[in-house]
């Protein structure tokens, strides 16, 4: 078990005795201390101190947590290397379990529960509740990820970390996470037990919880620099994942800081009602990337982390005299849009492009929109082509294979039902540079009521249909009327899908998932207004519409 500490005598007291109770017997393990450079009264405490464990201590010139702990575990002997925090209290099963769970070679992640003071401030409290609910999540069986990585109660095998090199000691924050992704890409397994507890005596208040934050932010940027794959499981490829009028706060305040004497002032409103634990989640996001702005410095990055991609998603294209409804979209309308996208500037991707950034973990251009039509119907050929043709821009084409007829005959008794489809000819005319396909399934059921099987061969049959019709298999899924699941998705993964698209509303950044990602659909009734807001939050009204 290894221990940095610099000048915290009481809690490494606490985490001493602590480890006096253990169930696993005191002869199979050893305590390594290493007291980087500390001035108070550490020396005299394990002078006298009564343990009955061996334990070791090494001193050393204050060079940081991270130089601590290699030091320590390059002292050790043992064939697994234990690290937790000299403020944690271990509960008596905690090295036992670590034990059991390095019978074969993991990460082992363990349980760490909070204590904060009974006169904590709002934010410290929130932050509580927060840990609270991380591990609870964990206890439930959540997928583990290199972010869980935390060394505050981590065992891993000795060979393993000395051969990766350790703990990174040129990164101030984040260097567990930064060496569980180099353990995890040499094969080692995350395993997490909520049976290797230990409680963290937690002292910091709302001052030192946002400058952490602001930290973290930067740590961020840097493991970025170094691990670019490590992109989709940072917070930094998920600065759109909040509501819209969040967004727009954030986006605001970080342009123009002058505003934020004011908004704290609210938030001392705020923080009395029960908006509270919102004030506090936004101002711990909102310093977390004050630390990102100040790390990233390039202004062009910068937008490119803080804008997200929005995918539209349009259905039927009006003729004139048609009247707008909800699927059809007046072809006047939809130029109107094409046109604003040009005269400000926006950059219109492909779908596949877009993908492409994603498999590289890099960030698109700001102000990046990628345009989608589902079903495919035939005035594509006539209204929407000609127009986005005209300013070089590109459309992704979701189409129904085999539908049974030239029309749409799925949406029995509802709008746009019995609307002509794209020809075979059409589509084959419009492929190239402006327009590529997608499949929409061969004949638009609702994939989540169907067995496996009948599932398996809408999808894979859709694939091979268009392939057979364009002369490559598409890339892309859309999932009729956005119904999808984990098994679903897995289906067009195995199929040979690089991306999918649903319905739910919102930007895509590298964290948002491959094969549901977000879109906004631009109904035939919006506003311009609306379409505005979508290209500003991905979504076309301020609250939550999925």
């Amino acid at each position: 078990m290894i221990i940095a500490t610099y000048n915290r005598c009481a809690m490494l007291h606490r985490c001493l005795s602590a480890l006096s109770a253990q169930t696993q017997p005191a002869t199979d393990f050893e305590v390594i201390v290493v007291v980087d450079g500390s001035t108070d009264s550490t020396r005299e405490m394990l002078e006298d101190l009564t343990v009955p464990f061996r334990l070791t201590v090494i001193w050393q010139e204050n060079a940081g947590q991270a130089a601590a702990l290699n030091r320590g575990a390059q002292e050790a002997s043992g064939r697994t290397c234990l690290f937790i925090d000299d403020d944690i209290v271990a509960g008596p099963g905690l090295v036992e379990e670590h034990v059991r769970l390095q019978r074969s070679p993991v990460i082992g992640l363990g349980r760490l529960t909070i204590s904060v003071p009974g006169n904590a401030d709002a934010l410290t409290r929130h932050y509580a509740d927060w840990w609270v609910r991380h591990y609870r999540r964990l206890d439930a069986g959540r997928e583990l990820r290199v972010t869980d990585c935390f060394s505050g109660n981590l065992s891993v095998p000795r060979d393993s970390f000395l051969t990766s090199g350790g703990f990174a000691t040129d990164l101030p924050r984040l260097f567990d996470i930064e060496l569980g992704y180099r353990l995890h890409q040499q094969g080692l397994a995350f395993v997490y037990s909520a049976h290797a507890s230990g409680d963290q005596d937690y002292g910091k208040d709302a001052r030192a919880i946002l400058s952490d934050a602001e930290a973290e932010g930067a740590g961020e940027v840097e493991l970025y620099r170094r691990h670019p794959s490590m992109l989709p499981n940072l917070r930094l490829g998920r600065f759109c994942s909040d509501g819209p009028g969040t967004l727009l706060l954030r986006r605001a305040l970080l342009r123009e800081s002058r505003l934020l004497p004011g908004v704290t002032a609210l938030g001392a409103v705020l923080g009395r009602t029960r908006w509270a634990p919102h004030w506090h989640r936004f101002l711990y996001s909102y310093w977390f990337w004050r630390g990102v702005r100040r790390a990233i410095g390039d202004e062009d990055l910068w937008r490119r982390v803080t804008s997200g991609t929005v995918i539209l998603m349009y259905h039927a294209f009006g003729q004139p005299g048609e009247i707008a409804s909800r699927y059809v979209l007046p072809g006047r309308r939809f130029g109107r849009q094409i046109a604003w996208l040009r005269r400000r500037g926006y950059h219109v991707l492909s779908l596949e492009e877009y993908l492409s950034y994603r498999r590289s973990h890099s960030f698109p251009p700001a102000r990046s929109v990628v345009i989608t039509v589902d079903d495919g119907y035939a005035e594509i050929r006539t209204v929407a082509y000609p127009m986005v043709k005209r300013h070089g821009y590109h459309l992704t084409v979701f189409v129904v294979t085999r539908p049974g007829s030239n029309s749409n005959n799925w949406d029995q008794g509802m709008a746009p039902a019995g609307r002509p489809l794209l020809s075979d000819m059409a589509m084959r005319e419009m492929q190239g540079p402006t327009v590529s396909y997608g499949a929409h399934t061969r004949s638009h059921p609702v994939l989540t009521s169907l067995p496996d099987s009948t599932a398996r061969e809408e999808i894979v049959g859709a694939r091979q249909d268009l392939e057979a019709l364009i002369g490559h298999p598409p890339l892309t899924f859309a999932y009729p009327y956005g119904k999808t699941n984990d098994a679903v998705q897995s289906l067009v993964r195995a199929a040979g899908y690089e991306g999918a698209v649903g319905v739910r509303a919102g930007l895509n950044g590298p964290g948002a998932p491959q094969f549901a990602l977000h879109r906004t659909e631009i109904r035939g009734t919006d506003s311009f207004w609306r379409f505005l807001l979508a290209l500003w939050t991905g979504r076309t009204e301020l609250r939550r519409r999925e």
